[in-house]
């Protein structure tokens, strides 16, 4: 699993293993400007949980700050796929998550990884699309007994065009018999 310890999240990945992504030595202009954003609105994030922290807090308080939290989250978001976009990332979400999938093959990742990784909601749905109709073996819990729900694991550095066959099949034959009950 991904270390989290904050010097050890961007150690922790090699350099990347995928063509055509630059690598940023020394954060300066414009992305600089773009990271340094995101971290103000982290750090009003973190603010806003501690002021929290401090109160006796109502149920609609909890809402509100949860509405808060995610409406800054989403600022986040935005501010890091541009930045993503900079340094050669794809800007579609499916794409982007197919290089991290590629970057990370074999290894178990978690449905958090992909959401941020995507920059959508819809993420799950990309996931779907590069297995079924890109025939990429991408593993989960519904043929791979070892992972939970929410985990993947790219099995393979290439698409399995008779594996997609099988999955197309298997989710058309799903949505069948779910019309038929």
């Amino acid at each position: 699993m991904l270390n989290t310890k904050p010097n050890a999240l961007l150690s922790s990945r090699p350099a990347s293993r995928i063509a055509g992504v630059r690598t940023i030595s020394t954060v300066t202009g414009f992305e600089g400007r773009l990271l340094k954003e995101a971290v103000r609105i982290l750090e009003e994030q973190r603010t806003l949980v501690a002021d929290a922290a401090e109160r006796d807090l109502t149920a609609d308080d909890v809402l509100v700050l949860l509405a808060e939290l995610g409406r800054r989250q989403a600022e986040v978001r935005k501010l890091m796929t541009e930045v993503g976009g900079r340094v050669g990332l794809p800007i579609g979400a499916r794409a982007r998550i197919l290089r991290y999938l590629l970057v990370t093959r074999g290894k178990v990742v978690d449905k958090e990884e992909l959401s941020g990784v995507s920059g959508i909601y819809e993420w799950a749905r990309r996931v779907r699309e590069l297995r079924l109709e890109e025939g990429w073996p991408i593993s989960s819990n519904e043929n791979r007994d070892d992972l939970k729900p929410g985990e993947y694991v790219l099995d393979g550095a290439e698409p399995d065009l008779a594996l997609r066959d099988q999955w197309r099949n298997t989710s058309a034959h799903a949505r069948a018999e779910k019309t038929a009950s």
